[in-house]
């Protein structure tokens, strides 16, 4: 699927999946109702992880893919392995309810943070692509409309995988 829409906007919808469902488990009166809801936790985890190392893998020269996806995974098992961690001291300072809150709020602000990363990176995208142009000598008009052009086209998809995310049928954009 990220192959289609993008390694970001899975990401991103991950994130904000996780945030959804931990907020709301602390708030669920039935076992299966929690069931649901850690089943919906462990699918964006699933998509940001899977996401995540292709585009590590994408961003990767080959010979230091190996140093990629090994930091990736460090970095993945380091937020695993304190989470628990960050959960008790929270319950212990705050409130069950309290820590599930600020938990999400974090994986929001994460979201909003790769938000960001990920408009940075299609400026770059664009700067690399209009120095190459100027480099080769092609008008100056043209390497700006051109890269007008991309910017434009990136940020649209960009803000239509997450308008995806959030059930707006995007399909009609398209057609």
């Amino acid at each position: 699927v990220s192959d289609r829409v993008g390694r970001q906007p899975l990401i991103l919808a991950g994130l904000l999946i996780c945030a959804v469902t931990f907020i709301s488990m602390p708030h669920v009166g039935s076992f299966a109702l929690l069931l649901v809801l850690s089943s919906g936790f462990g699918f964006g985890e699933a998509v940001v992880s899977s996401s995540s190392a292709a585009l590590v893998a994408d961003s990767s020269e080959f010979k230091r893919l190996g140093a990629g996806m090994g930091m990736q995974g460090t970095v993945m098992d380091i937020g695993h392995a304190s989470g628990p961690l960050l959960a008790g001291l929270l319950i212990a300072h705050v409130s069950y309810q309290g820590a599930f809150a600020v938990i999400a709020g974090l994986q929001i602000l994460a979201a909003i943070a790769f938000w960001i990363i990920g408009r940075w990176l299609i400026g770059k995208v664009v700067d690399i692509m209009q120095a190459a142009m100027s480099r080769n000598h092609v008008d100056p008009t043209l390497t700006k409309y051109l890269g007008s052009i991309v910017a434009v086209m990136l940020n649209i998809a960009l803000v239509l995988g997450i308008l995806g995310y959030f059930g707006v049928q995007t399909t009609s954009f398209a057609a």
